[in-house]
């Protein structure tokens, strides 16, 4: 059985910069915030379909290559649940990937640990990959902004009578979270005997950030190798980059880009080149600013997060079993 990595580009090694995380958020935030594992997603599953591929791994874009992991090497493997792989035989040890994004999930997902020296010798083009979707995908460089909004979901996790960790966290009152290549985040929880994943993606148009919200309420039967799934979303949520109480703050952050910017063409003769690399400079710094922006609790776009997030779980806890067993629809995975 062989292990593979589903990517936009054709690599030989994984950049450290394109590293994938699978982050532990304790339920009552007494000590750090998060914890980030450095880990690589990967799978054994096989297919020649990027559309089928962007459905089944649960990510925001259509990989363009399969690329085969080198498995001369020793490889430390767990599944998402932080349990260890010894081998790749045992397929009840392999959790299947969780269902995010509107998509249904489903593949066996495994992760390799201190992934830093993992290569890969061969790769297999798909002819209909390399589309993406409007929702961001940015090899997990902005892994702060990331994490501040899988933080916000697992508070109201926490804050709301019966979301529990899925048996598929850890022992003691954690949430686990998922940052893949596309740079989205997934929590995982449980309620009423089900499992409940949170997923947000995001966007920035114009200097303003969007946050766009799915709740995913599912149960799977792994030995029939089916999965019963409802959907719920939200609209984008528009998170403005100025509040009231940082006003100050804000707008000296934009007017010193902006002077920066001025003064640095004026320098140049070579116009286009630096406006490419500004830009990606000064969208670095709006992920860091949204990112500390919605680290504070009393901030109106963390409440705006927060809010979203309470309804769709209210949504939830209202159906009955009978109301979820009818609008489920029921997926055969693989």
């Amino acid at each position: 059985m062989h292990l593979y990595r589903y990517s936009i580009k054709n690599v030989s090694k994984i950049e450290l910069s394109e590293i994938d995380y699978l982050v532990k958020f304790p339920k009552y935030h007494t000590t750090k915030e998060y914890e980030p594992t450095k880990v690589l997603y990967v799978t054994t599953f096989q297919s020649n379909d990027a559309n089928d591929l962007n459905n089944r791994l649960s990510i925001t874009y259509y990989p363009q290559y399969r690329l085969r992991v080198n498995e001369t090497q020793t490889l430390k493997l767990i599944n998402n649940a932080y349990e260890q792989i010894e081998s790749l035989d045992d397929l009840s040890k392999i959790t299947r990937t969780w269902p995010a994004f509107g998509k249904d999930g489903g593949v066996p997902e495994i992760l390799i640990i201190d992934p830093d020296s993992v290569t890969f010798n061969d790769s297999y083009f798909i002819e209909n990959g390399g589309a993406f979707e409007f929702w961001h995908q940015d090899n997990v460089k902005n892994i702060p902004l990331s994490i501040a909004i899988g933080a916000i979901m697992s508070r109201t996790l926490a804050s709301i009578d019966g979301f529990r960790p899925g048996d598929r966290g850890l022992a003691e009152g954690s949430y686990l979270g998922q940052v893949k290549d596309d740079g989205n985040i997934i929590v995982n929880s449980s309620y009423n005997g089900a499992y409940v994943t949170l997923s947000a993606a995001y966007e920035f148009i114009a200097g303003i950030l969007y946050v766009k919200i799915w709740a995913a309420y599912w149960k799977e039967k792994v030995e029939d190798k089916v999965r019963y799934l409802w959907y719920e979303s939200t609209d984008p949520i528009k998170i403005l980059p100025c509040e009231l109480d940082d006003y100050p703050y804000c707008i000296h952050f934009y007017n010193y880009s902006l002077h920066n910017f001025n003064k640095k063409v004026y320098n140049r003769d070579n116009f286009e080149p630096f406006l490419r690399e500004y830009y990606r400079d000064f969208l670095q710094n709006q992920s860091k600013y949204y990112a500390k922006l919605l680290q504070n609790y009393g901030s109106y776009s963390y409440f705006q997060i927060f809010d979203a997030i309470a309804r769709l779980l209210e949504k939830i806890k209202s159906m009955s079993p009978g109301f979820f067993a009818s609008h489920s629809k029921c997926i055969f995975i693989p």
